[in-house]
């Protein structure tokens, strides 16, 4: 098999100090035949038997969110089963969940047609196939009774189902240890040959291609290796497609971080395979190894482990080695559930787990290869692979991990073009390997050369925190920064690195990855950068490229500053003018980091072969204070003249005295009798300049007593003053009372005369089919601060218009848009700024005969009992309290 071109490696990190040495690795890959192949679904996952005990109320199978992330990882089987399987009675009666977790037998439970016909929706859509684990314990005179089995079987036949195989039973040989029901081999292998039989006589869509058992625990302790035997020799080798077993490395209970790294404890699958491999070999003719279910550690899982970023080192060996060792599939004990899912159970966030799942799928193909390590330790572990479908034909995957805590030179040997490698690094944050996330370092760039194919005309700058190597992105190249910077520090970066190099280099466009992580109130990054700190990096960087800059969103784990820092770079893209940013020093940690910088990349740029250095605080205290000296003889000066010219206007004027004025106002005429003015005029005409210098502002101040009004002369007023004599622009604060608010579509249209052809904004549909279904507000209380009815929940909530129940909003937990759609519930309103929303639609709506009208008199700050009819008055909004919704009799109208 030839393979060349591509290589693409993911590699996951670890460590946990830096030293001054690196270990060197050689990796050695041999290309020249491959071991085995594996199939798209390698890998697949559980789901219990448990959710449909409970009718699936903890696990909602018609969730967008879960939808989408179940098929980010298709194809792939998802069996179900596990414990829960052997309690199963299938019914085409519907039974509450409560009745099911009573238990209308000593420990059985119903699982009806509708709860069936969820599961297969769900497959369908996500691009799974389904392995069912049947009731194994559902028996007559200790033989197994399949009368359940083919009432399920000729219902799945009437709707057409497809299933990709099933299994008879979960882990039959510990029976006796968990349930007091003592079951032979030989009687497990006539209840699967009676299985085998009756499946024969099913439509291939029914029977599928997969049959799988005797489904053990690990293959440690000898009595289990001799059932998995016993079963294969007395026949079960002749009715089961793929033989397999259960493995955990270890009980939840004792699990430490140091087991999941410790390469004794990886290999131990290696073991079991091996014991798996003979038995199949010996037994079966051509038939692989299954790896039926698994996980880290037995019991649900350790928490703070199992579902942490030190989980990602069993997952991706066991992969490796699984796949190195023919083993047909490894089904990941669980997509949701527990502490080993691959999604939270509490928040359906995906945990470290899961993005290695879907990198994996991604990036690894078919062909397996063999890989030699000198590393004798074992520490250094590398697999490889055919890159997946949609690399060039002939590339290579070779994925793999360190297990030192130290940094290691891998040396890449046997593969025939390095020049095109692809770099995927994955790394936990401040290397907290009990973190929920993961990162994931260079990917961007290496992604934008593949896209775009400009290789060595792409230039990258990174600016983020180091913290000598303790944070993002992990690496021992950077320089030291003390204490969090801000927007002196990265201004200053900006015009001594960033835009000299940028300006040298030339781009035809400019991408920024804009998360914004380095924002001031970001949790993670610590930083103290703000909205116009941004602003005047995107307007730097929009002299580049002829204005061609992309600021494309990428997370963040802030939202307002996300927000308000989108806000400022969006403004400053369209034009706007860059308000302006107080200079003060960079701290002396980013001016030496700077140097540094610059000592280093001053022999790569011209533009940086003559350096000028920032002066740091302690060079700028003579500076300082000479420039506070000459601004406090500057503002003298200015004070002296201007008294010297308000004194020759007072020798100017003559007195008079006009009874139409108040006593404290003079009337004042000038020498040449052209005008009138008031003393108080005169002295608000001689005050406004100097207030306006004083606070730097440069637009004049208008003022008017009598209804006279004047400027600074020599300005149009028009250009100057709104309705009622008000400042326009930002400093105008408030429209009046009496003016004419804009509607949205006259702020796109002025914004399009302006020159911006394409607005993006939020245009509510003015009507929907489903308004018809929002029912009158109720008596009673609507308080904007309730609770979600379901978890509680009181940061983001909407209230249904149809039965005025509340949930919270699908940024939380979804529950609003879980209950949207399972009661065809479709119009919500949110407690957070009075919008609507239709699910139907999925759209915002504004219709005067829909919700309007209750929003206009909507205030986020009452509520109150609905009053019976129109004339009774509202109450008094001053006693209102701070978080509650008022609700007025005209919205009885809706």
């Amino acid at each position: 098999m030839e393979v060349h071109g591509l290589l693409s490696v993911c590699f996951l990190h670890f460590i946990l100090c830096n030293f001054v040495h690196s270990l060197l690795v050689n990796v050695h890959v041999d290309v020249s035949k491959p071991l085995g192949k594996i199939t798209k679904n390698f890998v697949g996952v559980t789901m219990n038997s448990t959710y449909v005990k409970e009718n699936w109320k903890y696990f909602n199978l018609k969730s967008v969110k879960t939808q989408t992330l179940a098929a980010g990882l298709s194809p792939s089987y998802l069996r179900v089963g596990g414990t829960d399987a052997d309690f199963v009675i299938f019914t085409g009666r519907e039974v509450s969940t409560d009745e099911n977790i009573r238990k209308f037998d000593p420990i059985n439970f119903t699982m009806s047609e509708t709860s069936w016909d969820s599961i297969h929706r769900f497959t369908q859509k996500v691009g799974w196939t389904l392995i069912f684990d049947l009731n194994s314990l559902y028996r007559t005179d200790g033989v197994w009774n399949s009368s359940n089995a083919e009432a399920l079987i000729k219902y799945s036949i009437k709707k057409n189902y497809s299933m990709a195989g099933w299994e008879l039973g979960n882990e039959p040989g510990e029976y006796l240890r968990k349930f007091g029901v003592h079951l032979t081999v030989q009687q497990l292998v006539k209840d699967y040959q009676k299985l085998s039989s009756i499946l024969s006589q099913a439509p291939p869509n029914i029977r599928g291609r997969i049959l799988i058992g005797p489904s053990t625990i690990p293959l440690v302790q000898s009595q289990v290796v001799q059932f998995f035997n016993e079963f294969l020799r007395l026949g079960g080798n002749a009715v089961v497609s793929s033989p397999n077993f259960h493995h955990y490395y270890m009980d939840e209970a004792t699990a430490s971080v140091q087991n999941f790294v410790d390469p004794d404890v990886l290999d131990g699958l290696q073991v079991e395979i091996n014991k798996g491999n003979d038995a199949t070999r010996k037994f079966t003719h051509g038939k692989q190894l299954w790896i039926g279910e698994t996980s880290t550690a037995w019991n649900g899982g350790a928490k703070g482990l199992s579902d942490g970023y030190v989980a990602a080192f069993m997952w991706l060996d066991k992969l490796g080695l699984a796949a190195k060792n023919n083993v047909g599939a490894v089904i990941r004990q669980t997509f949701y559930g527990a502490n080993y899912g691959l999604i939270d159970h509490v928040t359906m966030e995906p945990n470290p787990d899961y993005w290695l799942t879907y990198i994996y799928k991604k990036l690894v193909g078919d062909y397996v290869f063999q890989t030699d390590s000198s590393d004798r330790r074992r520490r250094v572990r590398f697999y490889a692979h055919c890159a997946a479908e949609g690399f060039p034909p002939g590339s290579l995957a070779v994925y793999g991990m360190n297990l030192y805590s130290s940094n290691v030179t891998l040396k890449l040997t046997g593969v025939l073009d390095t020049s095109q490698m692809k770099v995927y690094l994955m790394s936990a944050p401040n290397q907290n390997l009990q973190s929920k996330l993961a990162w994931m370092a260079m990917v961007r760039l290496m992604i934008l050369m593949h896209l775009t194919g400009l290789n060595a005309d792409v230039l990258f700058i990174s600016l983020h925190r180091y913290d000598r190597g303790f944070f993002y992105p992990s690496s021992p190249q950077g320089c030291q920064t003390m204490g969090p910077m801000g927007d002196s520090e990265y201004i200053a970066a900006f015009q001594q690195i960033v835009m000299p190099i940028a300006y040298e280099f030339g781009p035809e466009l400019v991408l920024v990855s804009a998360g914004f992580d380095a924002a001031l109130g970001d949790p993670l990054g610590n930083y103290l950068v703000t909205p116009l700190g941004y602003g005047h990096m995107t307007h730097m960087l929009s002299s580049l490229a002829n204005g061609r800059v992309i600021l494309a969103l990428e997370g963040g784990y802030h939202m307002a500053a996300i927000a308000n820092s989108m806000a400022m770079c969006t403004s400053i893209l369209l034009g706007d003018a860059c308000p302006h940013l107080p200079y003060t020093e960079p701290k002396d940690s980013a001016v030496q980091c700077i140097r540094d910088v610059l000592d280093v990349q001053r022999n790569h740029w011209k533009s940086l072969k003559f350096r000028v250095n920032i002066k740091t605080e302690e060079d700028n205290e003579e500076d300082h204070f000479k420039a506070k000296e000459s601004q406090r003889t500057m503002e003298d000066e200015e004070d002296e003249e201007k008294m010297n010219e308000l004194a020759k206007k007072l020798t100017d004027i003559q007195v008079t005295e006009d009874s139409s004025n108040p006593r404290e106002d003079v009337v004042v005429q000038n020498s040449d009798g052209s005008s009138e003015k008031s003393s108080k005029e005169i002295m608000d005409e001689m005050k406004e300049p100097m207030e306006a210098s004083t606070k730097g502002a440069d637009n004049p101040v208008t003022k008017g007593e009598g209804g006279k009004k004047h400027t600074v002369e020599g300005e149009d007023p028009g250009s100057l003053c709104a309705k009622g004599g008000e400042v326009r622009g930002a400093e105008g604060g408030r429209q009046p009372s009496d003016a004419t608010p804009l509607s949205a579509n006259d702020v796109l249209k002025q914004l399009e005369t302006q020159g911006h052809t394409q607005m993006f904004a939020v245009t509510p549909l003015p009507w929907c089919p489903h308004l018809d279904t929002v029912t009158p507000v109720p008596r009673g209380r609507i308080d904007t601060g309730a609770p979600c009815e379901e978890c509680g929940d009181v940061t983001e909530n909407w209230i249904c218009l149809v039965c005025y129940k509340v949930f919270c909003s699908r940024f939380v937990n979804e529950h609003m848009l879980m209950h949207g759609v399972m009661e065809e519930h479709l119009m919500c309103l949110s407690f957070s700024d009075l919008s609507v929303w239709c699910y139907g639609c999925d759209h915002y709506i504004d219709n005067v005969v829909g919700p309007v009208p209750c929003q206009k008199r909507c205030s986020l700050r009452q509520v109150w009992e609905l009053p019976t009819h129109p004339s009774i008055p509202v109450p008094d909004m001053s006693e209102a309290p701070d978080n509650l919704l008022l609700v007025t009799p005209e919205d009885l109208l809706v």
